[in-house]
């Protein structure tokens, strides 16, 4: 997790925290159409708080969120890094406007499927 602008890892006495600001942004009008972008949302931040951030790569989000089969290659479908910039964009909307005085922000860094959060 970020502390916006800092870069610590997700912090186990923020867990808590995190999965309620998940819940929030879930439920949010940002993201109330958006079931595709929510199970992708919630898969990484689950996985990232249960200690396997690590394995959150581009197969593997391939298959657990977008019910792709053992021969996904994501060199020639891109749908994981599709759908990563579409989550991307619709946190940034949320914070733009009904997150915009939440204390904690979860964001997603380009480059990777490893989410952050920090007041």
């Amino acid at each position: 997790m970020i502390f916006r602008g800092s870069t610590t890892e997700l912090a186990r006495d923020n867990d808590e925290k995190t999965a309620e600001q998940l819940n929030r942004i879930l439920g949010s009008k940002a993201f109330r159409q958006a079931d595709r972008l929510k199970r992708f949302l919630r898969f990484i931040v689950t996985e990232t708080i249960e200690g396997r951030g690590e394995r959150l790569k581009e197969f593997v989000v391939g298959v657990e969120v977008f019910g792709k089969d053992d021969s996904f290659d994501p060199r020639n479908d891109p749908i994981v890094r599709v759908q990563a910039r579409r989550l991307r964009a619709q946190l940034t909307r949320y914070y733009t406007e009904e997150g915009r005085d939440d204390d904690l922000a979860i964001e997603l860094p380009k480059g990777g499927y490893t989410p952050f959060s920090g007041p």
